[in-house]
């Protein structure tokens, strides 16, 4: 009976050691498989991440090298291509004029201006009749020019039309009367203008093809020649009667000692 319990509590022991070791195991088991599951699906995603990752960049790589068209080009101004096309049809003319130098206070001088499709420039400064230095320039002209005279310190009078239409086998002629107001130095401005019609418009366009500057002195001499000019009355009142008196009283006490 005693060997009979001791065999049975043995066998007990046994079963539940077995069941022990049975429990250990199986969640050692669970334990590994877990992680080995996570690893697996993380590393999947990882892989599909770094898939999509080169499928974006591919296709970016692709849109990038995809030829863009060019941008449309503006529309051009009829406008300005019929100014150009006026500007090229502009021809060569010679032109030549006097420049004064010097004038007096109220001195008159004429400006006088030539312009010719034909000549040559030396020969244009040599049909030139006004005073002064002869200077002359090669310039594009239209059929129709207009040519001006200004500046300060000079009272100008155009003695010609100012707008001309230009002949292709005479000479074309401008002159101004100038008169000196002020002494000192002054500049004239010459200008030349071609003249063009843009669009049939009544008022044709002046464009600018000659601008030349006149620089007048007046020196001392002048300005002296001027000033007694000016002030002859003060002059004799002031200085030239006094001294005539005080010199012809001189003159008449030398006398009077001589003939004592």
């Amino acid at each position: 009976m005693r060997w009979t319990v001791l065999a049975v509590a043995i066998f007990a022991l046994g079963v539940s050691a077995a069941l022990v070791l049975a429990l250990l195991s199986s969640d050692e088991l669970y334990m590994s498989t877990g992680p080995t599951t996570t690893t697996d699906t993380t590393a999947s995603t990882t892989t599909e991440e770094t898939t999509t990752e080169e499928s974006t960049t591919e296709e970016t790589t692709t849109a990038d090298t995809t030829p863009r068209p060019p941008p449309p080009q503006p529309t051009p101004d009829p406008l300005f291509a019929e100014i150009d096309r006026a500007l090229e049809a502009l021809r060569l003319a010679s032109i030549a004029f006097n420049a004064p130098t010097a004038l007096r206070k109220d001195e008159s001088a004429v400006i006088q201006l030539l312009l010719s499709l034909k000549k040559p420039v030396r020969d244009l400064q040599a049909e030139l009749t006004e005073i002064g230095e002869r200077e002359g320039a090669r310039v594009r002209v239209s059929p129709i020019v207009e040519a001006r005279l200004t500046g300060s310190g000079f009272k100008i009078e155009a003695i010609t039309r100012e707008r001309q239409a230009v002949s292709s086998t005479a000479d074309t002629e401008w002159t101004w009367e100038i008169k000196a107001m002020e002494a000192g130095s002054y500049r004239l401005h010459l200008t030349l203008s071609a003249l063009i019609a843009v669009e049939g418009d009544r008022a044709p366009r002046a464009i600018r093809t000659f601008d030349r500057t006149i620089v007048i002195h007046v020196t001392w001499e002048e300005r002296i020649l001027g000033f007694v000019g000016d002030n002859v009355e003060w002059l004799w009142a002031a200085i030239i009667a006094p001294l005539a008196g005080l010199v012809l009283g001189i003159w008449r006490r030398r006398k009077g000692q001589r003939a004592a």
